[in-house]
């Protein structure tokens, strides 16, 4: 009798351990909570996707060789004229390399006396290589701006993910916005 009863017991035990272990992984439920508020916002024709908060506003803007589709945070006030904001671009490249592009961008950034740039990284996103930009410059309606620019070298396709907050709010949607870059995928 007593070894029944062992023998039930490990059968149940083990019964609620498969579905313990049945349930989604640690890592996807935190993902899942990580984008509890946020849209995905698909775009079948340039074949990508990305998060964005729910009450972030969606533009989209078709362009002679492109996508543009902007996010823009919430206005903190009526007149405010630095709408923090990412915005997506997805063009056709021309006959120009990728590389040779981006150490262009890095060399013509500090050139301008009302830009900084604080620094730049090779990246990977969604799989494929690209480059990160961190820079500010002095918009004369705005002020100073601090933008995050990531380019990504698809093949046949390049994107652009870029965030633009003024310098004293730009720490405040950084995570929002990273949770943005890190959810973009391109298919």
């Amino acid at each position: 009798i007593i070894l029944v009863l062992i023998l039930a017991v490990l059968i149940l035990i083990g019964a609620v351990s498969k579905e313990e272990n049945s349930e989604k992984p640690k890592e996807e439920k935190d993902e899942e909570e990580k984008f509890e508020d946020y849209l995905n916002y698909i775009n079948e024709q340039w074949e990508f996707e990305i998060k964005y908060p729910k009450d972030w506003e969606k533009q989209e803007e078709t362009l002679d060789a492109g996508l543009a589709v902007s996010f823009f945070a919430p206005q903190e006030t009526s007149d405010d004229l630095a709408w923090e904001n990412v915005t997506v671009l997805a063009s056709t490249p021309e006959q120009q390399n990728f590389d040779d592009l981006m150490a262009q961008a890095i060399e013509e950034i500090p050139k301008n006396p009302n830009a900084n740039l604080t620094d730049y990284s090779k990246v990977i996103v969604s799989g494929y290589p690209g480059y990160k930009l961190s820079y500010s410059y002095v918009d004369y309606y705005s002020g100073k701006l601090q933008s995050l620019h990531y380019f990504i070298n698809a093949g046949d396709k390049w994107y652009q993910a870029l965030y633009v907050a003024l310098e004293s709010t730009y720490s405040q949607y950084l995570p929002q916005v990273q949770a943005m870059i890190d959810s973009f995928v391109i298919k």
